[in-house]
């Protein structure tokens, strides 16, 4: 990947990072946060722009992601990673 040649180009990189941690139902994720802090500060180190979302809950997990999408252009690089408990549906 050529990052200098993206950035010409006006490609970005783009990184939608969820940490949940606090669960009213579930027993508490206690690194997801500090994972979420930690891979940041590398994605940081690698050109990327980092949105990054702490404790949300179904409703601001999509409209966040929503937004997000929204600066998404053809050609960005995009990453998404999540850290918390999963559910198969809701």
């Amino acid at each position: 990947m050529n990052t200098e040649l993206d950035r010409r180009e006006g490609k970005k990189r783009l990184a939608f990072l969820i940490g949940n941690a606090e669960y009213e139902c579930e027993r508490n994720v206690a690194c997801s946060v500090d994972s979420v802090l930690q891979f940041s500060i590398v994605l940081n180190e690698l050109n990327f722009g980092c949105l990054m979302l702490i404790d949300g809950n179904k409703s601001i997990i999509e409209n966040s992601f929503t937004w997000f999408l929204q600066m998404v252009n053809d050609g960005d690089t995009v990453l998404i990673y999540y850290a918390g408990h999963g559910a198969q549906s809701l």
